[in-house]
């Protein structure tokens, strides 16, 4: 069956990278950081283009030293009572696992964290394969692993609820 002109002015394709953004902005999170790499690298290069948007929203944009660096601005965050989607790749999860860990158990704010790590397990883009799952049990940060473009977009909301809900981190592949 093909389509018209009118049916296919509708149809958006969205990247993984936007999914994660239009996920996040629907959820309600005031702090967008990490660090950049692929396979999330262009994650950060969507923030900046609507940079003035998240502005007029109230909405904080931070590119972080490093992965360690953003699960530190999560902790602070989360102390303020804000909630903070922290972005990186999975070789990032190691660098930040230090400062997640002590984040999660002794942080006693209300806002809710959520870490989406990009896992590359056959090395397309990267040039260490990883399974960010393993780790994420070792930190005591339980994981969604959506399947589906769909579910990476509402499973943000989801992951930020439970994050809410428990006052631990929560994890997103």
């Amino acid at each position: 069956m093909a389509l018209d002109n009118t049916q296919t002015s509708k149809v958006q394709i969205q990247n993984g990278n936007e999914l994660i953004i239009q996920g996040a902005l629907e959820a309600g999170f005031h702090l967008y950081t990490g660090y950049p790499g692929s396979p999330l690298a262009d994650y950060f290069n969507i923030l900046y283009e609507k940079k003035e948007e998240f502005q007029k929203k109230g909405l904080r944009v931070v590119i972080a030293n490093s992965e360690a660096n953003a699960a530190a601005m999560a902790s602070g965050a989360k102390q303020a009572n804000k909630n903070t989607l922290v972005a990186m790749k999975s070789m990032g999860l190691h660098v930040a696992a230090d400062a997640l860990s002590v984040g999660n158990f002794a942080n006693p704010g209300t806002g809710g964290v959520v870490v989406v790590v990009g896992d590359d397990p056959w090395s397309i883009s990267t040039s260490s394969p990883a399974d960010s799952r393993y780790l994420f049990k070792h930190l005591h940060i339980p994981f969604l692993d959506p399947s589906t473009p769909n579910e990476l977009k509402d499973w943000i909301k989801v992951a930020l609820d439970i994050s809410l809900k428990t006052s631990v981190y929560q994890g997103l592949l």
